[in-house]
């Protein structure tokens, strides 16, 4: 039978010259390439709209569009038997830079027209059809952005005078798709609706898996020239009603076109769908570097996609940024974040990194700004956590102001009031801010979160224990013997006592008869020892309990020596270290002021 493909469609598409060519037969190529759709830009004219029954147009942006949930009438069909489509199968080469590429692509033999996928054609230089089928490839005659076609001519093929008719899509359709490696079924799974990027197109159901490319969807018996499909490597596909490809093949007719070398400054890089058509293809390829260039310059072209687009910017900014840091380079990293940024919302995804950034780079206060708006919104995020954790440390290192280093962990602590470094970091700064209780108090509840910082913090602790009962200044009364030894009156154990002030021992030190008087158990390891007299041994053990005017120490540290010239003890560092000393032999005072 011989029928006429007289398809009337609304895509967008450049068109060169208008003029349909009977086609002789279709052949249904397949190929790697998985094909995403674009935004019309362009209206058809009035003469090419064919509006099915039950349709409503809608225009927008100088677009018509024509929606439709039912059958399409189909278009009228000869008596002359068709070649099927899928006795050839073929693919073409795209050569550019130092590479080629073979992609999947539907020819038009009757018509001489190659239609393949317009993103293929981005940076290239020379086409070509291999072997058996060995033809030249001509000019760009005509191109479709919202479906990734392009028309191709192709020099060589015998004119045909047999034509091949076009039907259309519906719901429940089934359809035969011709790939190079065999056919699928398929299922029109979807009415006529958006598809991905806003396309208005057909979803399919496969019977099996299909290689990537553009195919030849037919009807069941093969004849029936229905629409191209896009297969995706799976059981799942898109397509496109056989009037996208009518409205394509008016566009191109007659056409002289354009070199093919020319479609990339004429349309890749001088148009808004050209740039978004490479732009999804960078996305497809996972080419990082063409995403962050290009993501932010279409942000404000596509409104509706934004969210989208920011999402893949922030993933591509990622695979740069960690390579980047493999390099060694952190102020390379943050130089790409930055430039992001200028033209993009703020995103946590990219707050994130610029935080981690900034502490690589020892900008700790930085990173916290950056963290502190999310922390707001996440308290409980693990991830931020984790950053706020590294940075108020980083931060306390610095030493800035202590009131803004308690705000800074007191609202970390309560969002994380089980981290016991928070508890170490606040204590150590009442600590030096003359709050000893609540210092004593925040040490006591690191600990209890982590017992394994008990014999770390063990000084602190008994310091501000210290200081906590202590209310000031505390005088100790000084006396001097008539050898010169400069001796404090000390309680030991509830024993008056007097000891010597020796600034250059490191340890309290008890004689041997004192211990026993006070029963200190003296079964502690024995150590050897220095002293003015020579060398001597001395047992470690505690005292109970020593006060110094109102000063009250407990479980304190000492060695028990024998012999101390006659004396009862001594005050070493250990003791005297926690205040600063002031010795008025004058008024034969000690005074110990807390630190």
């Amino acid at each position: 039978m011989s029928v006429a493909l007289r398809a009337r469609a609304t895509p967008s598409f450049v068109k060169i010259a208008s003029l349909v060519v009977p086609l002789a037969f279709v052949l249904g190529l397949a190929g790697g390439l998985a094909i995403t759709h674009w935004p019309r830009h362009a209206a058809v004219p009035s003469a090419h709209v064919r509006h099915p029954p039950s349709a409503r147009t809608e225009v927008a942006a100088g677009a018509t569009r024509t929606r439709s949930d039912a059958p399409v009438a189909p278009l009228p069909t000869a008596s002359s038997p068709a070649r099927s489509p899928a006795q050839l199968a073929l693919e073409f080469i795209a050569h550019g830079g130092d590479r080629a590429r073979r992609f999947g692509a539907v020819l038009l033999a009757g018509q001489g027209v190659l239609l393949a996928p317009l993103s293929a054609l981005d940076g290239v230089t020379r086409l070509a059809l291999p072997a058996p089928l060995a033809l030249p490839v001509g000019d760009v005659l005509a191109w479709d952005a919202e479906h990734d076609l392009v028309a191709i001519a192709v020099h060589g093929l015998p004119p045909g005078d047999a034509t091949l008719a076009g039907e259309s899509l519906y719901l429940g359709r089934e359809c035969v798709l011709h790939t190079r490696d065999g056919i699928r079924e398929a299922h029109v799974d979807s009415p006529l609706s958006m598809l991905a990027d806003d396309t208005l197109g057909y979803a399919l159901r496969l019977d099996a898996p299909a290689p990537d490319g553009l195919a030849a969807l037919t009807d069941a018996s093969g004849e029936t020239l229905v629409g191209i499909a896009r297969a995706s490597g799976g059981a799942r596909g898109e397509a496109w009603d056989v009037a996208v490809v009518g409205a394509l093949l008016d566009a191109a007719g007659n056409a002289t076109g354009i070199p093919v070398t020319a479609l990339t400054t004429t349309f890749f890089d001088a148009t808004t769908e050209g740039r978004w058509l490479r732009y999804r293809n960078a996305v497809e390829r996972a080419d990082a570097e063409t995403i962050v260039v290009l993501g932010p310059a279409l942000h404000a072209a596509f409104p509706q996609r934004q969210a989208r687009i920011t999402a893949e910017v922030d993933q591509a900014l990622d695979r740069l940024v960690i390579r980047e840091l493999g390099a060694g380079r952190p102020d390379a990293a943050l130089a790409l974040v930055t430039a992001v940024d200028a033209s993009l919302p703020a995103s946590r995804a990219r707050d994130v990194r610029r935080a981690g950034l900034l502490l690589r780079l020892e900008r700790p206060r930085e990173a916290l700004a950056q963290l502190a708006p999310w922390l707001a919104r996440e308290p409980r995020a693990n991830e931020l956590l984790a950053l706020e954790r590294a940075a108020i440390p980083a931060l306390a290192a610095t030493h800035p102001a202590p009131a803004e280093l308690a705000a800074l962990l007191d609202r970390a602590i309560a969002r994380d009031a089980r981290h016991a470094p928070y508890f170490v970091l606040r204590a150590d700064l009442r600590a030096t801010t003359g709050n000893h209780a609540v210092a004593h108090a925040d040490y006591l509840q690191a600990i209890a979160l982590d017992p394994r910082l008990e014999r770390q913090l063990a000084p602190r602790l008994e310091r501000e224990a210290t200081r906590r009962d202590v209310p000031g200044t505390v005088v100790v009364p000084l006396a001097r013997r008539g050898d010169g030894v400069v001796t404090a009156s000390v309680t030991v154990n509830g024993l008056p006592r007097d000891f010597i002030i020796d600034t250059g021992a490191s340890i309290t030190a008890i004689s041997t008869s004192l211990a026993r008087a006070l029963g200190v158990a003296l079964d502690g390891p024995r150590v050897d020892v220095r002293t003015a007299n020579g060398r001597t041994s001395a047992v470690r053990a505690r005292i109970d309990s020593l006060a110094l005017g109102a000063l009250r120490l407990r479980q304190v540290p000492t060695l028990v020596i024998d012999g101390l010239d006659g004396h009862a003890g001594l005050l070493g560092l250990d003791v005297l270290a926690r205040f600063d000393v002031d010795i008025d032999a004058a008024r034969g005072e000690l005074r110990l002021h807390p630190r």
